[in-house]
């Protein structure tokens, strides 16, 4: 490592005063202190100044003191590797000054700079100002006169009484919140009470005593714990993947995913089922790349689409399980066969069926035995496993690039341990006989449910799946 020593003339408040006194615009506005402390930057930078390369030619040339590099970080070994020409330089002549900005500014310039007064926030709503606030009441006024302005019930779940919980009326009710009554839960996805179950909240317990309540940074730098690790081989295992990568939610997983593969895989295509979930749609669209909207659950116009491109063309096939509108699920063994035999790849959400679905809680497709058909799985760990959090299961190669280039994986804190220990027991519970046993008594009751509102009249719609669609023609009936 090279350091620099100056002259004592040039190290201390006599070079300040010597240059002062010949107008420098840069000495002008500093300290001798400064100079003091930032002496060994200025000589290297001095060999380009007009002024300091002068009194740098008229005195001795800067000392060079080189040390050993042995036990000095990457950082230091790197510089010494540089090499610095630390010889006084000729002085210039005919040079300008770097900092005598204002001489290289024609006065036309000036005059057209913008005052910095532009900065200060405009306080007064005038004819010529936008009217922020104006604007943003017009918006709510449109969700309200369209009765789907949205109001945030405010529950507190009981963790020993399952689906039970104290309802507080709603965030803009103005109900005191102090004051609260009973109510059964009928519209949670929490759908097998994982939340609450004994073995669940126990390993959450004993990770915050082992490990604290966050992951402490991003997955790239200090977030990745053991649990990321192990929930990551056991959710590969779960669809019969070779591993997966866990994301703060599934929303985000599916974004992250086709976003990013939209915009690394050149020419790439996305062929994206008419009814799916937004967060895919979210994704699709930044992916940058062309889409095609396949009828819902139709293999034929699946395939017309697909018949407009080569087969060397990147092509994406995405379609869900179960879908949370309708309770449709999707004929994936048609759509995996058309998707392969034009060369897609095949992307399916399986949110609403992991963990209810399946010998071990994998989905539809572990129900059908079609695990091996497609290519990437997302899902949630928070309905059936009742945690937090998404995931992607697919290869090792895609798992490695979306791992590296997705920004919604790489730029984010890390889930937390705690949240990664429950949905690792959550998970392993429902892919042993203790989820078995809670899947049977699930599909008990949807059938249960399904059969008495039907008997009651209730216009619902008969699914193949556990969701049951209830229409209803008001909207004002659903959002008081």
């Amino acid at each position: 490592m090279i350091y620099i020593t100056l002259p004592q003339k040039l190290s201390g408040g006599g070079v300040h005063q010597t240059m002062a006194q010949s107008r420098c615009p840069f000495l002008n506005r500093v300290s001798a202190n400064f100079l003091k402390r930032a002496g060994r930057s200025l000589t290297l930078y001095g060999q380009h100044c007009p002024m300091m390369s002068r009194l740098l030619c008229n005195n001795a040339s800067a000392t060079i003191r080189t040390i050993d590099a042995v036990g000095k970080s990457p950082m230091q070994l790197r510089i010494s590797g540089r090499s610095y020409n630390t010889t006084a330089a000729e002085p210039k002549k005919g040079g300008e000054c770097p900092f005598r900005w204002h001489a290289a500014l024609k006065n036309s310039l000036k005059q057209q700079v913008m005052p910095t007064s532009w900065l200060k926030p405009q306080v007064s709503y005038g004819h010529e100002s936008f009217d922020y606030e104006g604007y943003f009441d017009k918006k709510i006024k449109e969700k309200l006169d369209s009765s789907t302005y949205r109001r945030f019930r405010i529950v507190d779940r009981n963790a020993n009484q399952f689906p039970e919980c104290s309802y507080h009326g709603n965030t803009n009710s103005g109900t005191d919140q102090a004051v609260s009554q009973q109510a059964t839960v009928w519209c949670s996805n929490d759908y097998l009470g994982m939340s609450s179950h004994a073995e669940v909240k126990e390993a959450t317990i004993q990770a915050i005593g082992s490990h604290g309540v966050g992951a402490g940074g991003t997955r790239n730098i200090s977030g990745t714990s053991s649990y990321h690790c192990m929930l990551e081989n056991e959710l590969g295992s779960l669809h019969d993947k070779d591993g997966a990568l866990v994301f703060s939610s599934c929303y985000i997983a599916n974004h992250a995913t086709l976003s990013t593969l939209g915009q690394l895989m050149p020419g790439c295509v996305f062929f994206s089922d008419q009814k799916n979930h937004a967060s895919i749609i979210h994704g699709v669209r930044n992916g940058n790349c062309k889409k095609e909207i396949f009828n819902h659950n139709d293999p034929q116009h699946l395939e017309q689409l697909l018949q407009k491109y080569d087969p060397d063309v990147p092509k994406v096939v995405i379609f869900e399980s179960v879908h949370s509108m309708s309770g449709d699920i999707s004929p994936i063994s048609d759509l995996c066969d058309v998707a392969h035999h034009y060369n897609a790849l095949t992307f399916i959400d399986e949110v609403h069926a992991v963990g209810l679905y399946g010998q071990h809680g994998g989905g539809v497709c572990e129900r059908d035995g079609l695990l091996d058909k497609v290519d990437i799985v997302s899902g949630t760990l928070g309905k059936a496993f009742g945690v937090q959090g998404g995931y992607v299961a697919s290869s090792p190669k895609l798992l490695d690039v979306i791992r590296s280039y997705a920004p919604g994986f790489i730029f984010t804190t890390a889930m937390s341990p705690i949240l990664m220990a429950a949905a690792l027991k959550s998970v392993q519970l429902l892919k042993s006989e203790v989820g078995q046993v809670l899947r049977k008594q699930h599909q008990s009751t949807v059938k249960q449910v399904k059969d008495a509102l039907i008997s009651s009249g209730v216009p619902t719609v008969d699914t193949p799946s556990h969701i049951i669609p209830v229409k209803v023609s008001c909207f004002f009936l659903i959002t008081v």
